[in-house]
């Protein structure tokens, strides 16, 4: 196990950097059929293909959905070895295009103006 995850279990287990969490406990594979080229362009089926696979896995695995929530992001590797940040709020998936960074501008400065 790597020092900085021990670290950061140790800590929430003593009630501490309960906002921290290690990459690993936030990263999920995606596995795909897509090719190298589907994701040069953010496709939009390529998009909602992605955000259904992560749904599936926070409803096969409630622990993992719930670190998720807590770090408001989950790291996905792409079959192309990259990695990619989908934020993660109130339920919603937010990949890392253009209108889904409007979404999630628009629902930040919302909940700022609700608070």
């Amino acid at each position: 196990m790597k020092i900085n995850k021990i670290i950061i279990r140790v800590s929430h287990f003593f009630g501490f950097m309960r906002d921290s969490f290690h990459i690993d406990d936030v990263k999920m594979n995606i596995p795909s059929i897509y090719n190298e080229k589907d994701f040069d362009n953010d496709d939009p089926i390529v998009i909602n293909d992605i955000k259904d696979q992560v749904n599936r896995k926070f409803k096969e695995d409630k622990k993992f959905e719930k670190v998720c929530r807590k770090a408001n992001q989950v790291w996905v590797v792409l079959p192309t070895n990259e990695t990619k940040r989908l934020l993660y709020k109130e339920g919603s998936l937010f990949y890392p295009c253009d209108t889904d960074n409007l979404i999630w501008k628009r629902n930040e400065e919302i909940n700022k103006a609700l608070n």
